[in-house]
């Protein structure tokens, strides 16, 4: 549970409407709210996370403009977070969401794969559960000073991957009902030679902070507003996007 945090103040740097959604099994009511039909999950690429021009400490006023249009635009080029990535660097994140329907009350410890796929809360037999899987390559040190290796299997790196949800489903308690924009953030475990590869459930995260009966219901849409990592200051690294080219 020590990799779960929840923030009180959620930073959107890079903001995507992307998101999965779920429906109920076939002999059950369906939903009370529309989903599409597939909606199981996101893959993007990430790109290095830079302060708002005109309205951020590093930028706080427009001081250019683009040559075709006259945009406002800000100069020089400032990455919000000091450390870098390689030329040849890279970072994606993946979701993928699954609904468990009549799943056992507990679950078998010797097992590869949790028995129970609502897993850690045995309290109800259907659930829907998100995955996420983060990936990183080329994460340097600032000033060029070498690939970052932080953290092992007992100590966080202290970076963090951190989300911004906006989640909609059939309360097993209360209806249907739009959840307010929810942040949570993920312990990333280990940078290894500049890598990072790491993954994590929402289940988890919702059991860590409510414990029992807080696993998302069957029929449930998670609507994406901010997926980003931040680096061990605090600092966003990279958030949601695509770009071309790389290094400097």
């Amino acid at each position: 549970m020590k990799r779960i945090l929840l923030s009180l103040t959620a930073v959107a740097f890079t903001v995507s409407m992307a998101g999965v959604a779920f429906a109920q099994n076939p002999g059950e009511p369906p939903c009370s709210f529309d989903n599409p039909k597939k909606a199981k999950g996101l893959k993007s690429s990430m790109v290095r996370v830079r302060p708002e021009c005109g309205n951020s400490t590093s930028h706080p006023s427009v001081n250019s403009q683009t040559g075709a249009g006259g945009a406002p635009a800000c100069a020089p080029i400032i990455n919000s977070s000091s450390f870098e990535l390689s030329a040849k660097g890279s970072c994606s994140v993946s979701t993928k969401m699954k609904a468990f329907f009549d799943q056992p009350a507990i679950d078998d410890p010797l097992e590869k794969k949790h028995a129970n796929g609502c897993w850690p809360d045995f309290t109800e037999p259907s659930c829907m559960n998100l995955d996420i899987k983060v990936k990183c390559s080329g994460v340097s040190n600032p000033g060029g000073a070498g690939e970052v290796n932080a953290g092992d299997e007992v100590t966080p790196s202290g970076w963090k991957l951190a989300t911004l949800t906006r989640a909609t489903f059939d309360d097993r308690t209360n209806g249907g009902l739009t959840v307010i924009n929810f942040p949570v953030q993920f312990d990333i475990q280990q940078i290894e030679n500049g890598k990072i590869k790491d993954k994590f459930q929402a289940n988890v995260a919702l059991f860590a902070l409510f414990g029992a009966g807080s696993s998302l219901p069957p029929c449930s849409s998670l609507e994406n507003i901010n997926i980003s990592i931040s680096d061990d200051t605090g600092a966003p690294f990279v958030g949601l996007g695509s770009a071309t080219g790389g290094g400097q």
